[in-house]
């Protein structure tokens, strides 16, 4: 079982990318978007991923986001 798993949204850091960090995006377990940030801080995932959560309630599609 994937930490993951119990939640409604979350996001792995994946590592850096030019200084910037990147990461997977999690719904319910599922992997439903890939995040490459263009600014630097880890908290920006976290940021990202309330955003793609947003969107999605209000019917966007988390990839889209």
């Amino acid at each position: 079982m994937n930490d993951a798993d119990h939640l409604d949204w979350a996001v792995r850091d994946t590592g850096l990318a030019n200084g910037c960090h990147t990461g997977d995006v999690f719904h319910r377990g599922q992997l439903v978007a890939k995040l490459r940030l263009s600014v630097p801080g880890d908290h920006n995932l976290f940021n990202a991923t309330a955003a793609i959560a947003a969107c999605a309630a209000a019917g966007l599609s988390p990839a889209d986001a």
